[in-house]
């Protein structure tokens, strides 16, 4: 699983996952049949007309920087498999970036049969096909896979007799637990005034969510002491 790591404009260190090659593939795919199948209902609705033929190609032609410009970085085919173009410092994209990814998109996918795009993908640290790389741009996946099991975050010999504090953490979701997980990591490498207050922020909602009414002492330590609750009492 690649990663990178983008600071936000508020200097916060957020962790993406990278859209893998296969997952690019994929959205290629379902965005091709789309297409395909879009611009033949098109054509054949007036097969002989000048103005449907060129509706019918400007739209394979176009679709992929349109869904793009106008869904926030997301053709059908990347919403479906929750996939988004960012760009590398963790802003929106905008026009020009998409304008750009488009104008290499022939290029890269059609005139090599995707097998350049499949290359440079392969060999950028980023996954950034030649498109990405002159609009300073990435593909990532908005929902996480969460492959890392809960059991391994932490050293098992360290739950021996260990009593959870907080039972209503047995209502958590893996993915609580595992963005609580990041939250730290991310406390603990780029410890600045935006981590720690977002540390703060993530300590009062799941205080609230768990209905902790008590002082919890430090957050760093009480979230952790949910992660531990949560392994001890869920696996």
């Amino acid at each position: 699983m690649e990663t990178i790591d983008i600071n936000t404009p508020q200097n916060v260190t957020i962790n993406y996952e990278l859209a893998s090659l296969w997952d690019r593939i994929f959205a290629f795919v379902i965005d091709f049949i789309i297409v395909s199948l879009t611009t033949l209902i098109i054509y054949s609705g007036q097969a002989f007309n000048v103005i449907f033929i060129i509706l019918a190609l400007a739209f394979f032609l176009l679709y992929s920087l349109l869904f793009e410009l106008m869904n926030n970085g997301k053709s059908l085919g990347k919403m479906i498999l929750g996939l988004k173009v960012m760009k590398t410092e963790g802003t929106q994209a905008i026009a020009s970036d998409y304008l750009a990814r488009w104008v290499f998109r022939s290029l890269e996918l059609y005139m090599t049969a995707g097998l350049f795009a499949a290359i440079m993908v392969s060999l950028s640290d980023k996954n950034q096909r030649l498109g990405d790389l002159v609009a300073n741009t990435v593909v990532v996946k908005e929902r996480p896979s969460f492959s890392m099991s809960l059991v391994t975050l932490l050293n098992k010999k360290t739950l021996n007799d260990y009593q959870p504090k907080y039972l209503a953490v047995a209502n958590m979701s893996e993915e609580d637990a595992l963005f609580i997980k990041e939250v730290l990591e991310r406390y603990r490498k780029y410890n600045n005034e935006a981590h720690r207050d977002a540390l703060k922020i993530l300590a009062d909602k799941m205080k609230a969510k768990l209905n902790i009414t008590t002082s919890v002492g430090k957050y760093d330590e009480f979230l952790l002491t949910l992660i531990k609750d949560y392994v001890v009492l869920t696996r």
